[in-house]
């Protein structure tokens, strides 16, 4: 069963598996880039992957139109992603304000705004990132998610894709200088 077929959405409703594993096959790899970008961890990222699918499934009634379940799971593995960033950076501000008893109320308050202010910084670049990677040319994005998404060497990404290294090398430099480009049109907008 493809998430194409004309009785995929009917079968999806009712709970059909083949329907949910049509949904895992589609969308996995998009939703592990983009949960394993945003956590910085590729077994945070699995584990994040599968947690959305099960909510997915859990609440396959509510959703009511095909043309929703990529948009919802790509929502939701961002907010889920960015909520357990934000229980992190939680406990890292909480660990900060003990870290230091000689230090002075000001000096702890400007140390945690310091550390606010670095924490926004780099959600602001991530999402710029992540949405660069998005628009970018496919033979460019599928370098850079096999290459530092799934760790893949530049050997392994050109017999993956069935092209030469140098190729490979040659395309994700281009990538990773579009990606640069991005990430100073943010640097202006945050400064």
């Amino acid at each position: 069963m493809r998430m194409q077929d004309p009785d995929f959405f009917e079968r999806f409703q009712r709970g059909d598996k083949e329907a949910l594993d049509a949904v895992f096959n589609k969308m996995r790899a998009d939703l592990y880039r983009r949960a394993a970008y945003l956590l910085q961890n590729t077994e945070d990222a699995e584990d994040m992957v599968m947690d959305v699918l099960l909510l997915l499934w859990k609440k396959r009634d509510s959703i009511n139109d095909q043309d929703h379940i990529a948009p919802w799971l790509r929502i939701t593995i961002r907010n889920n992603c960015l909520n357990v960033n934000k229980k992190k950076k939680n406990l890292l501000v909480n660990a900060l304000s003990f870290e230091d008893p000689n230090l002075s109320e000001e000096q702890t308050s400007q140390r945690l705004f310091l550390e606010y202010i670095s924490i926004r910084v780099q959600d602001l670049l991530i999402a710029d990132i992540m949405q660069a990677l998005d628009h970018l040319p496919e033979i460019y994005k599928e370098v850079i998610v096999l290459n530092f998404f799934r760790s893949l060497t530049m050997s392994e990404v050109a017999r993956v894709l069935k092209i030469r290294v140098k190729t490979a090398y040659a395309r994700r430099d281009k990538a990773l200088r579009l990606l640069k480009d991005t990430v100073k049109e943010s640097m202006k907008k945050i400064f």
